[in-house]
Order: structure tokens, then C-alpha cells, then sequence
């Protein structure tokens, strides 16, 4: 869906758009416009994978937000960069997901990524 440059839905009740910010921000920029002025939510995802907006919980847990196309992902975290542990999935549904890994100590250095479940 990343060369949509248009799409036609007059008289659907949609309520809902899930998009690459790419289509988004330029080819379909007027549609996602016009969608949300009706009301309609509009999610847009960035076509990458990432790890975004880290953060320590109040309880000590670790937490932070995928971003990518929806799928479902496999997180993986590692403490030397050489030997992985899967720590679990996260189900990105509207473009980003949180994540919150509750199996480090609040002073354990970890490495964290994220893969498309298979």
C-alpha cells in the first residue's frame, strides 16, 4: 500500500485508517484531512521498525514503545549484545505498541529489539 495515491470512499461509514505515515503526509494528505475533519480516526505508522520512548516505571519495570508496520513482534532483550532471550510479544495493532519488560533490576544495562513474530 505504499504507492496508493488515491482512494475513493464516499458514502462509507468508515471509522477507522490505519496507513503508512508516508501515504499519509503526501499522497493521500487531503484524504487523511478531510477523514478526520468527519470524525474518522486515522493512525499512521512509519514503514521501520523502532524502539521508541524508553522509560523506567514507577515499580522499577522497564518500558517502551514500538513503532512499525501492525504485526505482531517478538522482543528480545540482551545484556552483551551476543546472546538473546525472547521476552515476549507485543501485538501492534494501530502503527505502535508498548512494551513494558518487567525481568530486569532497575541498575541492569540491557539491549532490547524487535522482530516481526514469525
Amino acid at each position: 500500500m505504499t504507492n496508493l495515491d488515491t482512494l475513493f470512499l464516499e458514502g462509507n461509514r468508515l471509522r477507522l485508517l490505519v496507513l503508512p505515515d508516508s501515504l499519509a503526509a503526501t499522497n493521500l494528505a487531503a484524504t487523511v484531512t478531510s477523514l478526520r475533519n468527519q470524525g474518522v480516526s486515522v493512525f499512521a505508522y512509519p514503514l521501520a521498525a523502532s524502539l521508541i520512548s524508553p522509560r523506567r516505571t514507577e515499580n522499577g519495570d522497564f518500558e517502551f514503545t514500538v513503532t512499525g508496520p501492525p504485526s505482531v513482534y517478538t522482543v528480545f532483550g540482551s545484556i552483551d549484545l551476543a546472546a538473546w532471550s525472547e521476552l515476549g510479544v507485543t501485538t501492534n495493532a494501530l502503527g505502535r505498541s508498548v512494551f513494558i519488560d518487567a525481568t530486569g533490576a532497575p541498575s541492569e544495562r540491557k539491549f532490547y529489539r524487535a522482530r516481526f513474530a514469525l
